[in-house]
């Protein structure tokens, strides 16, 4: 628990290093984190999986325990890359990815250029498209608050909209606790989302079991949308978690836990050793 993985050589072609936790043995499952949140927003559901795979959860660069990346380089293509960076150094040559929103967009994004590392995916509360004019017009206004006010502000007004509508006070204060500070890093994810690309054409050639996982009331992933998308996956199961918003692996972490592990265990989502 609260490592760092250095890599000499990253995809910024620059030293860097990974926080991570890593529990449990076996077949490897990696954990990407929702933005704007650590890594710590699984620590209910690490130890539960860690009975099923060696899991390993990721900060971001520049998220908790990671060092920045370059400005500017928060893509989601050279983030997989960054995952990828990481397998090696961990000698692992195959995965199942589990992304929630931004983790879901490089999943994805890993899919598209390491297929042959992927052995399964979690989709959670994420969507394939690109952003249309009215999310960009709400990234230039996340970016515009974190230039003048800074992160704090920020987060204490975008936290809510990520939970269930009604959701208490004590759970937005709990998933407050659990976001990046540091406003430079916020809003370099900003800009990645805001510049991810469309991936809708993928999900028909994905060739892995595929778990996509929605809140009933997440509204920045509708599970309509999610529903929709998610057909198009050859191999996929979709599953809507009741009363969750758009951080179901945090509102509802138990019914969450027992839909990826139900997957992991009954889809035949397997990976080769380690390597040697």
């Amino acid at each position: 628990m609260g490592m760092r993985c250095h890599l000499e050589h990253g995809p910024w072609g620059a030293p860097i290093d990974i926080g991570f936790d890593e529990a449990g043995t076996g077949e490897a499952l990696v954990l990407l984190p929702p933005f704007p949140l650590l890594k710590s927003v699984y620590a209910d559901l690490l130890p539960r999986l860690a009975g099923l795979r060696r899991t390993f959860a990721l900060d971001w660069p520049g998220f908790g325990d990671s060092t920045p990346a370059p400005a500017g380089s928060f893509q989601m293509d050279v983030l997989a890359d960054w995952v990828a960076g990481f397998l090696d150094a961990r000698r692992v040559p195959r995965a199942t990815l589990l992304g929630v929103s931004l983790g879901g967009y490089v999943a994805l994004a890993f899919a598209a250029r390491h297929a042959d590392r992927l052995s399964g995916l979690v989709l959670a509360d994420t969507r394939a498209q690109a952003d249309g004019p009215e999310a960009k017009a709400g990234r230039a206004a996340a970016l515009a608050a974190l230039s003048e006010h800074g992160a704090p502000p920020f987060l204490d007004g975008f936290v809510p909209r990520l939970l269930a509508p009604g959701a208490s006070r004590d759970t937005f204060l709990r998933a407050r606790l659990l976001c990046e500070e540091r406003s430079a890093s916020l809003a370099a994810a900003v800009e990645g989302l805001r510049d991810r690309p469309d991936r809708t054409s993928l999900l028909p050639s994905l060739a892995v079991p595929t778990l996509v996982l929605v809140g009933e009331q997440d509204r920045p992933s509708p599970p309509a949308e999610m529903r929709a998308w998610a057909a198009t996956i050859p191999d996929a199961h979709f599953q809507e978690i009741p009363g969750a918003g758009h951080l179901a692996c945090y509102e509802a972490s138990e019914r969450f836990g027992d839909e990826v592990i139900a997957f992991l265990t009954s889809r035949g989502v397997k990976v080769s050793g380690e390597l040697s």
